[in-house]
Formats: structure tokens, C-alpha cells, sequence
């Protein structure tokens, strides 16, 4: 049932574009957008149980593809504030990222957080539900 859930969902995304989740040290590739994640152990006493993370997008079609990604904690307990939020009502998501040929971001989140991300055509844009909307003008 969990993996017909899962493969509706996948098939449904490829409409306009691909949803993905990873974590740590994992690669993930939608119809267009590969998403590479990695992450290595921070070695101050301060930041135990945290790590650095590196999260590449490669654009592998011809087109310009849009990004939104978030990220996950494992944990709500562990104060992180940069975590997927999906409105009641999807909107356009903010921010999402142009990516041509290659984008990457670092930042310092909790092991074992999950990257979400959906990666949508240049005609469409992400929405808070980690699908594509092709109706619409997309903000600048």
C-alpha cells in the first residue's frame, strides 16, 4: 500500500517535473534534476551531532528547471528552524532557485536530516506541496 502511495505520487510529479528526498551521502534523480547529498561530521565539541551539509543540483536536460528544496530534521526537538512547511493551502513555494546546468548550497543541520526537493519545468513553479503548477505567472 506505502509503496503504491509513494509510486502515484512519483508518477503524478513527472507531469511537470520530479519530487525527491534524500539524506546524508545519497543521490537522487528526478526527470531532469539529479540532487546530490553530503554531509561530514563538524569536529568542535559545540556542534555534536550536527553536520556540514552540501546539497548540489545538476540540471542533466536541455531545459532550465526550477528548484525548491528544504530541509528536514529527524528531530523537531533538536531547534532547527529550517524545515519543510506545507501550507494548508499550497502556494507558490519561496524561495525556489533557477537552476541552469549546476546550483549548490551548504549549510548546518542535525544528522539525519532529510532535503526535500521538487524540481519543476521552466514554464511551471514549485508550490508548498512539493508539486509543479503550471498556471499562472511565476513571481520575481
Amino acid at each position: 500500500m506505502r509503496l503504491s502511495i509513494c509510486l502515484a505520487l512519483i508518477l503524478s510529479a513527472c507531469r511537470f517535473g520530479g519530487i525527491g528526498v534524500a539524506h546524508a551521502d545519497t543521490t537522487w534523480a528526478g526527470p531532469c534534476v539529479r540532487m546530490t547529498v553530503s554531509a561530514t561530521n563538524i569536529a568542535t565539541f559545540s556542534d555534536r551531532g550536527r553536520q556540514h551539509y552540501r546539497i548540489s543540483f545538476k540540471n542533466q536536460c536541455e531545459s532550465v528547471r526550477v528548484v525548491y528544496w528544504c530541509a528536514e530534521p529527524a528531530s523537531r526537538a533538536s531547534g532547527v528552524t529550517a524545515e519543510c512547511v506545507q501550507a494548508a493551502t499550497p502556494a507558490i513555494a519561496a524561495p525556489h532557485y533557477v537552476v541552469v546546468r549546476t546550483r549548490e548550497f551548504q549549510s548546518i543541520y542535525p544528522q539525519g536530516t532529510r532535503i526535500r526537493f521538487v524540481d519543476c519545468a521552466d514554464s511551471a513553479f514549485p508550490t508548498s506541496d512539493f508539486r509543479c503548477s503550471a498556471g499562472g505567472q511565476r513571481p520575481r
